[in-house]
């Protein structure tokens, strides 16, 4: 009977190589990290509680060192994603998204920079809040040059961000 299965548990791998994902490979182009498309993982860890139809994920932990940390939780059920994280990045790639260091990315610790990040929605399509903030620190970025109302500067860099 599938309606009784439960499995609770951790999860540890010490190395692997996150690719092959669109969302990755757009940022990586945008940010000129070419490494960001092929994402080196120095860990991945979480406790699990699998209880059918719900999987419960707590403490996970991703990090490819220097670059990028995820921490947080999250559910699926139903084939839907309901998350919650940290999100950290190295100053270096906060600095190619105009403004998201004065309002996305306000925390330092560890060496990264630090935001909150939120997931909904199906593998297929999945939300986040994070870039709807960071397209509007870089309207905030850009409006606040001097001949933004002449020029529109940033407008490219905007819809590149709005494209990740």
């Amino acid at each position: 009977r599938i309606e009784s299965v439960r499995a609770v548990g951790s999860i540890a791998i010490a190395k692997a190589i996150l690719q092959d994902v669109a969302a990755l490979q757009r940022v990586a182009n945008f940010t000129g990290r070419r490494e960001l498309a092929r994402l080196p993982i120095n860990q991945i860890k979480a406790d699990y509680d699998w209880n059918w139809p719900r999987l419960t994920v707590k403490n996970f932990v991703l990090e490819s060192n220097q670059l990028v940390i995820v921490k947080g939780e999250f559910t699926i059920k139903e084939q839907k994603i309901e998350g919650e994280f940290q999100l950290g990045l190295s100053p270096d790639v906060v600095e190619k998204f105009p403004g998201a260091r004065e309002e996305v990315f306000v925390r330092s610790e560890e060496g990264y920079l630090w935001t909150k990040l939120t997931l909904s929605g199906t593998p297929e399509h999945l939300r986040n809040d994070l870039k709807p903030r960071l397209v509007r620190a870089a309207q905030n970025h850009f409006a606040k040059g001097l001949l933004a109302p002449i020029f529109k500067p940033g407008q490219t860099i905007i819809q590149a961000i709005e494209e990740l």
